[in-house]
């Protein structure tokens, strides 16, 4: 068996991995965490704060679409 080449990016394989499991990061990103975990990060804390900052953006995106639909009312009609 040969060792790989020296052109081989483990980045190409996060990504790769990445794509496969849908996670919508970026190679940018990737490589940030990976950054951050190769200095010392907990891997379980990094999943936290992408979990977190999904969230947060999932609710901009609902308040600004509720922010320009105005008249969308999703309550129930008061029938007192």
């Amino acid at each position: 068996m040969s060792a790989p080449s020296s052109s081989y990016d483990p980045l190409d394989a996060v990504n790769e991995i990445s794509d496969i499991l849908n996670t919508g990061l970026d190679r940018t990103a990737l490589k940030a965490i990976m950054d951050l975990v190769e200095s010392g990060v907990a891997p379980e804390a990094l999943v936290a704060v992408v979990e977190e900052l999904r969230k947060e953006k999932l609710s901009e995106q609902v308040q600004r679409e509720n922010n320009d639909n105005p008249n969308t009312n999703t309550s129930r009609p008061d029938f007192a």
